[in-house]
């Protein structure tokens, strides 16, 4: 027996990642006169997040908020407490040459001196800022858009075109998807 065409339900097939996509048609109920209208509408379940090198170089003195407190030390014990999986991939002062295909420019400069600078004027600069806080995003375990293989290939590729801008501007769109993490709260002891 065939339903009625409009209580059929047509299942989408999920991508590699396990999420659904794939077109979609949507049918209207069509009131007597009117044409039938086919819209087609491509839906991707999968909500974005980042943080952007603000959170990542930010926080109070108190380690109570702010992601740089997530990174500070290897194998930070509050990178995993707060939710993040497996542990951080540098902490601040590790060198950015020292973990990137090198540039001449930054030379000397830790990760934390880079995702702190603020808005600076040079492509080079912008981009290793943008690419701090992407390393970040794509080893704390949300859906970031890129994995780390990814920012290094991009990274290299930059080098070698000397082409920086690119390697701002997209990492820093997906660095401005807004997760929210916090600095878990270290054990304190009890008033007394």
């Amino acid at each position: 027996m065939d339903q009625p065409e409009a209580g059929r339900r047509r299942r989408r097939a999920r991508d590699g990642q396990g999420r659904l996509g794939g077109p979609r048609r949507h049918r209207s109920r069509l009131r007597e006169g009117e044409a039938r209208v086919q819209h087609s509408h491509t839906f991707v379940n999968a909500t974005l997040e980042g943080c952007t090198p603000g959170f990542w170089q930010g926080g109070n003195s108190f380690e109570t908020a702010g992601g740089q407190w997530l990174w500070n030390e290897t194998n930070d014990p509050q990178w995993t407490s707060s939710g993040g999986t497996g542990t951080n991939p540098f902490i601040h002062t590790t060198t950015f040459n020292s973990y990137v295909t090198p540039v001449d420019s930054l030379a000397g400069k830790t990760m934390i001196d880079l995702v702190g600078t603020g808005g600076v004027q040079k492509d080079v600069q912008k981009a290793a800022r943008s690419l701090v806080a992407a390393y970040l995003n794509a080893s704390w375990g949300v859906s970031y858009p890129y994995s780390t293989a990814e920012l290094s290939a991009k990274r290299t590729s930059a080098v070698q075109s000397g082409e920086f801008l690119a390697l701002h501007t997209e990492p820093d769109a997906a660095n401005n998807a807004n997760k929210r993490m916090t600095a878990a709260r270290p054990a304190r002891s009890a008033p007394r």
